[in-house]
């Protein structure tokens, strides 16, 4: 099975593909891909969306997925090849935040990994491009590492969320 990693700018980017009134059964659609292992996200993906899209339709979606929000956290022994990769790209301090908690890119990138190393064909789902001066993008990740990344519309036919 071919799976899609989201992180938060990529699923944001989901709803600029449809009308605001398309956005419900969009996200019916982005439910059932979750729930079937076909797109994955970790916990810390939604809490970012709380953050970066309070009081949007997406924030209140993920709140609503319970507790299969937690159904796909990646083995912590997944930090240290992402630290590597985080300083091979020269960000030697690794992810600078705010509030002391990892980013949901470490989790995202923790994920990644693990299907990697599992041998499970996949792309990530993001937005997040170009550079950063205090800390790597997905972009630059996903380049390093040998990773796809696509973009909503290309990540919305593989997964066919525009089928309703």
């Amino acid at each position: 099975m071919f799976v899609v990693i989201a992180d938060a700018q990529g699923l944001i980017g989901l709803l600029d593909l449809v009308p605001k009134s398309d956005q419900k059964p969009l996200f019916d659609n982005v439910t059932r891909c979750f729930e079937s292992g076909r797109l994955r996200f970790p916990q810390e993906v939604i809490e970012e969306l709380h953050i970066i899209a309070r009081n949007d339709f997406i924030s209140g979606w993920g709140t609503g997925l319970g507790a299969t929000r937690d159904a796909y956290t990646a083995d912590i022994a997944y930090l240290r090849p992402l630290m590597a990769l985080v300083a091979c790209l020269g960000f030697s301090e690794g992810f600078e935040a705010l509030d002391n908690k990892d980013p949901a890119i470490i989790h995202v990138g923790r994920l990644a990994f693990e299907l990697q190393d599992r041998k499970v064909p996949f792309c990530i789902l993001s937005t997040d491009s170009g550079t950063n001066p205090l800390v790597p993008t997905m972009e630059q990740l996903c380049d390093e590492a040998g990773w796809a990344m696509e973009g909503p519309a290309k990540c919305a036919e593989l997964l066919s969320l525009l089928e309703f």
